[in-house]
C-alpha cells in the first residue's frame, strides 16, 4: 500500500512524508526492500512530561492565539463563507 501510494505522480512531484512509520527496524527494512528511501528524516525528541502536557491541556481557543493586525483566524481562512 505504501510503495503504491509513494509511486503516485504527486508524490514522485511533490515528495512526500510519512508520520509515525515505520515504526519498528522491519517496517524500515521492508521500505529499504521494496526501494522506498527518504532523502531526510526528522526525528522529534520531546520529554514525555511535555508531551502529556500537550495531550491533557486542551488548546487555547483560535482568538487567543497572537496573528498579524487584520489577519483572519485560521477557521475563517479555510471554511466557506456563509451567504
Amino acid at each position: 500500500m505504501v510503495k503504491d501510494r509513494l509511486g503516485e505522480a504527486d508524490c514522485k512531484e511533490n515528495g512526500w512524508l510519512l508520520d509515525g512509520f515505520p515504526r519498528t527496524g522491519a517496517q524500515a527494512e521492508a521500505l529499504v526492500d521494496i526501494g522506498v528511501s527518504p532523502d531526510y528524516v526528522l526525528l522529534l525528541d520531546v520529554p514525555d512530561e511535555q508531551l502529556i502536557k500537550r495531550v491533557v491541556r486542551p488548546p487555547p481557543p483560535l482568538s487567543a492565539l497572537p496573528r498579524l493586525k487584520g489577519e483572519p483566524l485560521a477557521r475563517e481562512r479555510w471554511l466557506p463563507k456563509r451567504t
